[in-house]
């Protein structure tokens, strides 16, 4: 992957501790990435919605966070057209099975467990084969059709 393009994350985390353990995670899995952040669901979509952000190729999204949470968040960005399509994995304490059923019908990519993600590089890994996976499966629903 030395090669490759960065991905460009947007990060939606409120807590100083768990952002510098994403970026540590992101930093020692050698993946070129750009990690942009936002601390709560408004502000990540205000900042998408006007532009004030590059092109976002995945969301790692907190569930617990003030002003708007992560289940209304990807409430709003499933209904946005424009954004939509935008991968978002949830990544969060929360263990309950209610979020992770509320989160995967929401649309979410993937969910992940904070302490494991930071502590076991194959959540990084399964996260980003998922990223990939949908990456290309939207890739071809894009191209031309002869």
């Amino acid at each position: 992957m030395a090669n490759a393009d960065p991905i460009s994350i947007l990060l939606i985390e409120d807590d100083e501790v768990d952002v510098m353990a994403v970026e540590r995670t992101l930093s020692r899995s050698g993946v070129p990435h750009r990690l942009f952040r936002t601390e709560n669901g408004c502000d990540a979509l205000e900042q998408l919605r006007g532009g004030q952000l590059p092109a976002t190729d995945l969301i790692l999204l907190d569930l617990n966070m003030p002003r708007m949470g992560g289940l209304e968040f990807l409430r709003r960005l499933r209904a946005d057209p424009a954004l939509a399509n935008i991968p978002a994995f949830v990544l969060t304490t929360s263990n309950r099975s209610e979020d992770m059923e509320d989160s995967e019908r929401l649309g979410a990519a993937g969910y992940f467990l904070k302490d494991q993600f930071s502590s076991d590089p194959g959540q990084l890994q399964q996260l980003l084969r998922r990223f990939r996976e949908l990456s290309q499966a939207r890739a071809q629903a894009e191209a031309p059709r002869p």
